[in-house]
C-alpha cells in the first residue's frame, strides 16, 4: 500500500509551486530594487515556474477527481491485472505521459537559468567557454529526454494509456528510461553547482568569505538531495514492479517526488539573487562583527601580499641598476586586483551591471609600497 495519499498529492501540488512563486517574485523584486536589468537567467527561471505551476494544478485536479493515488484496477480474467484497465488508470497514464514531457522542460530551464546567472557573475573567457559547454550539454539533455518520453511508444501514442500488456509489448522500457532521467538529472545538477567553486577560490579573499560565497552557490544542493531521494525511492518502487498491480501507485510516486524536486530547484536557483533582501533583515550587530572581521582579515592579507611583493621587488632591484622607478612599479600592479575582487564578492549577482539611469562611482583607497631604484 502506498504512503502517498490524495491529500498529500494536493499538498505537494499547491505548496511547492507556491514556494517557488514566492522565490521568483522576490528575485524580480530584488532586481527592481537595485535598478538592475533582467537577464536570460531571470526569464528562464520564470518559464520554469510557469511550467511548474501548471504541473501543480494537474496534480491537484488529478487528486480532486480521484485519479492519482488511487488503487490500481483488479481483474479476475485470464490476463489478470495485465489486461485490466479503468478510467482512473487511463487518466493517470495520460497525466504521467504529459508530466514527463513538461518536467523535462521545467528542469532544463532551471538548470540553464543557474548557468546564465554564473555567466553574469564570472566574465572570464575560460569560464564563458566552460559555461557554453554546459549549456550545450543541458540543451542536449532536454532534447534527448523530451523526445524519448514523447516517443516512449514510438508512434503508437495510444499505447501509453492502454493496458499493461499492450504497453510492455509496444513501448520501450519506461523504468529504465525513468532511472536514466533521474540519474542524469542529479549528475548535471552536481556539475553545474561545482562550476564556480574554482573561480571563487581564486579570489584573493579571506577563507571565510570564499566559503560563504561557495555556500550561496551550493544551496542548489537542496534540489540534488531531493533528486537523490526521488531516485532511491523510485528504484525501490520499481524493483519487481510488474509482480503486482501497482501502476497508479508507481506513477503517482514519481510525479509526487518530481514535484518536490522541481519546487526546491526553483527556490535554490533564486536564493543567490536575494542577498539585497536578506542582508537588511540580519541584526546590525551581527553584520558589524562580520564586516569588522572581514575588513581586518582583508587588510592583513593585502598588507602581507604587498610586503611579499615588495621583498621580491627588492631582490630584483639589486640586479636592475639601470631600471627606472616607473618601470619597476608597473611590474607589480596586482594590488588593484585585490580591491576589485573584494567588490565583486560584495554583490556577486550585480557584477558589471550599473543601475539604469545612474552613474556608479566607486571610491577606494589602496596603499602601495613603492621601491625606489637609484641609478648608478
Amino acid at each position: 500500500m502506498s504512503y502517498i495519499t490524495p491529500k498529500g498529492v494536493i499538498a505537494v501540488g499547491s505548496v511547492l509551486p507556491g514556494l517557488a512563486s514566492i522565490a521568483v517574485a522576490l528575485r524580480f523584486y530584488s532586481r527592481r530594487l537595485k535598478g538592475l536589468s533582467l537577464g536570460a537567467d531571470d526569464w528562464l527561471i520564470l518559464c520554469s515556474l510557469v511550467l511548474t505551476i501548471g504541473l501543480g494544478l494537474t496534480l491537484i485536479l488529478g487528486s480532486a477527481f480521484s485519479v492519482l493515488a488511487e488503487p490500481a484496477p483488479q481483474s479476475t480474467g485470464p490476463g489478470g491485472y495485465f489486461t485490466s484497465i479503468d478510467h482512473a488508470m487511463i487518466v493517470t497514464e495520460k497525466i504521467f505521459w504529459s508530466f514527463n514531457l513538461v518536467q523535462t522542460l521545467s528542469f532544463g530551464m532551471a538548470k540553464l537559468s543557474v548557468i546564465y546567472l554564473y555567466r553574469r557573475v564570472f566574465p572570464s573567457r575560460v569560464f564563458k567557454t566552460i559555461s557554453k559547454v554546459m549549456i550545450g550539454t543541458v540543451v542536449l539533455w532536454i532534447l534527448g529526454f523530451f523526445l524519448t518520453f514523447f516517443f516512449i511508444c514510438r508512434t503508437d501514442f495510444w499505447a501509453s494509456w492502454s493496458t499493461l500488456e499492450v504497453f510492455l509489448n509496444q513501448c520501450i522500457d519506461s523504468n529504465a528510461t525513468a532511472r536514466a532521467f533521474c540519474i542524469s538529472d542529479v549528475v548535471t545538477d552536481g556539475l553545474i553547482l561545482s562550476i564556480p567553486i574554482y573561480w571563487v577560490w581564486k579570489l584573493q579573499l579571506p577563507r571565510s568569505q570564499r566559503l560563504a560565497v561557495c555556500g550561496s552557490f551550493l544551496l542548489g544542493g537542496l534540489a540534488i538531495a531531493a533528486g537523490i531521494a526521488r531516485l532511491v525511492i523510485y528504484i525501490q518502487q520499481t524493483t519487481n514492479a510488474f509482480s503486482h498491480p501497482s501502476g497508479i501507485e508507481l506513477m503517482t510516486t514519481e510525479i509526487y517526488w518530481s514535484m518536490i524536486e522541481m519546487g526546491l530547484c526553483i527556490v535554490a536557483a533564486c536564493l543567490p539573487t536575494l542577498r539585497p533582501l536578506i542582508l537588511p533583515l540580519l541584526p546590525r550587530k551581527f553584520l558589524s562583527n562580520i564586516r569588522n572581521k572581514s575588513s581586518y582579515t582583508s587588510k592583513s592579507a593585502s598588507q602581507r601580499s604587498v610586503r611579499e611583493r615588495s621583498a621580491k621587488g627588492s631582490k630584483d632591484a639589486e640586479s636592475l641598476s639601470t631600471a627606472s622607478e616607473t618601470e619597476f612599479v608597473h611590474r607589480y600592479p596586482h594590488e588593484v586586483h585585490f580591491g576589485i575582487e573584494t567588490s565583486v564578492v560584495r554583490d556577486l549577482e550585480a557584477q558589471n551591471e550599473v543601475p539604469l539611469g545612474n552613474i556608479m562611482v566607486q571610491k577606494s583607497v589602496v596603499s602601495h609600497d613603492f621601491i625606489k631604484v637609484s641609478k648608478g
